[in-house]
């Protein structure tokens, strides 16, 4: 039955708001046209700096402040090894985040964690 698929990719995901990841092709394509309109003399360089910041503020809106507008969503993302990881919501020693320029989930520590000691995570109050 579907709910039992359901559950079993719930049961191996990682569940979090969805988060913005880094668009490469906005500010390629902005670098890639303005280098030759200043090579050829057609823009001087405080406009393409205008454009520049332009394109800045552009990309913030649209992967910081437009998400927040927007419905609360939840994006589920499969990460194995993740799901190794036991849970401690009380103290874990791991954060699961998205890295944010390459869209990797990554497992980071505030701390060294010893030979022998258990790496936590929390699977949130869900789990709980």
């Amino acid at each position: 039955p579907p709910e039992i698929y359901h559950r079993l990719v719930l049961s191996r995901t990682f569940s979090s708001p969805p988060l913005p990841t880094f668009s490469k092709t906005i500010p390629l394509t902005f670098l890639l046209l303005s280098l030759p309109t200043l090579s050829l003399g057609l823009y001087t360089l405080p406009e393409v700096g205008n454009a520049a910041s332009f394109v800045a503020c552009f990309v913030v809106f649209k992967d910081f402040i437009l998400p927040k507008l927007g419905p609360k969503e939840t994006s589920y993302v499969m990460t194995p090894g993740v799901d190794f990881f036991n849970h401690d919501e009380a103290s874990p020693g791991c954060e699961v985040s998205r890295n944010y320029f390459t869209g990797a989930t990554e497992v980071t520590s505030a701390r060294d964690i010893g030979r022998g000691e258990q790496a936590t995570i929390s699977y949130g109050s869900k789990h709980a």
